[in-house]
């Protein structure tokens, strides 16, 4: 599979604990904004699913597909995740006779999508449009997805992306906020990930689109560097990469080789895997995750408080097809560059998938 740009580029089901999610099962229609101010705020997932237009046929079934998955996952778990599908209509010029989102829609449909329960869909109603290029849309069409977490200061809206200059939890350790006021640390975070596969290269996508606002969006990429190293699945992609960093880098740090270029070159995770390294990362940070809930019993592990490094190597699609053989591990984790060792299991998610 290819992988959802805005996770960083980038790609079961059995239970889901609804006292910690908002539930609305029905689509958003006729102009109406959802809610999203609450006395009982949660940690939220946002797919923006805006990207329609900049993906062919092929691309859009993989996301769908890919969008199955990470759905899969969280009903699997008793998240506290709201898990939020948006899309709007300023998704670009079509590139077929369909509207972009009913493409992406069609394929979700294929996939379950109407069935889909626990989660949020604030996407446009109807099936078709009688003209590509009409401005008469059904649904909410009158604004971006995040602007009602905007409004309420509890939240605290980043865009994930790869190609963000920032490192995610180090820009939470500002005193201020993007706005230049004193942070308010119990903000809860929306993630925002973009909805994009780029089997064909489409460089800074979704840092282009956070940062390009009226009032442009803290963007953020995962923490991976300090644990491990994922490679590019495309060679044009690697070489791309390897000589953007020979070109930023100290010449005497600088890549010289094929090997040193393949595996310097820049994040391609699956959505999956993001999604369950947000999921787990957020169940190390709470108190309980010194307990290992299965026997009661005190975990004693040396990294047990690097919530990050924990949930980046404990996340199972960093241990399964497709990804597996493209993660290189550091310390302290290069063990699990064994072909042989059998991959962790983490201490609250048992998720099943074939290698």
């Amino acid at each position: 599979e290819g992988a959802a740009e805005g996770t960083t580029t980038t790609t079961t089901t059995q239970r889901l604990n609804c006292m910690a999610v908002d539930v609305c099962e029905e689509e958003v229609e006729s102009n109406q904004e959802p809610a999203a101010i609450n006395s009982n705020r949660h940690p939220t997932l946002l797919f923006d699913l805006n990207y329609c237009h900049r993906m062919n046929d092929i691309e859009v079934k993989s996301l769908a597909r890919q969008l199955t998955l990470c759905y899969g996952y969280v009903r699997s778990q008793s998240s506290p995740f709201r898990f939020v599908f948006a899309a709007h209509d300023n998704s670009g010029p079509a590139s077929s006779t369909m509207d972009p989102w009913v493409r992406l829609r069609d394929a979700l449909v294929d996939q379950g999508w109407d069935s889909w329960v626990g989660v949020e869909k604030w996407v446009p109603s109807g099936s078709s449009l009688s003209s590509p290029s009409s401005n008469q849309r059904d649904g909410w069409i009158d604004t971006e997805p995040w602007d009602v977490f905007l409004k309420d200061d509890g939240y605290n809206v980043i865009y994930l992306t790869a190609d963000s200059p920032n490192i995610l939890g180090e820009t939470q350790k500002s005193q201020h906020n993007s706005k230049g006021q004193p942070r308010n640390n119990t903000q809860v975070p929306v993630y925002i990930i973009g909805g994009l596969v780029d089997h064909t290269y489409k460089p800074h996508a979704s840092l282009d689109r956070a940062t390009q606002q009226h009032k442009p969006l803290p963007t953020a990429r995962l923490p991976l560097e300090q644990y491990c190293t994922v490679m590019h699945r495309d060679p044009s992609r690697r070489v791309a990469a390897a000589k953007k960093r020979r070109t930023n880098s100290n010449p005497k740090t600088a890549v010289n080789t094929d090997r040193d270029a393949e595996l310097s070159s820049g994040v391609d995770l699956t959505t999956l895997a993001v999604v369950q390294m947000l999921v787990l990362h957020h169940d190390y940070s709470t108190p309980s995750a010194a307990t290992n809930t299965n026997n009661g019993t005190n975990v004693t592990n040396i990294h047990v408080n690097d919530c990050w490094g924990r949930a980046i190597s404990t996340t199972p699609a960093m241990h399964c097809a497709p990804l597996k053989k493209y993660v290189r591990w550091k310390h302290p984790y290069q063990h699990y560059n064994d072909k042989n060792l059998k991959r962790p299991v983490t201490l609250f998610h048992n998720v099943e998938e074939p290698d």
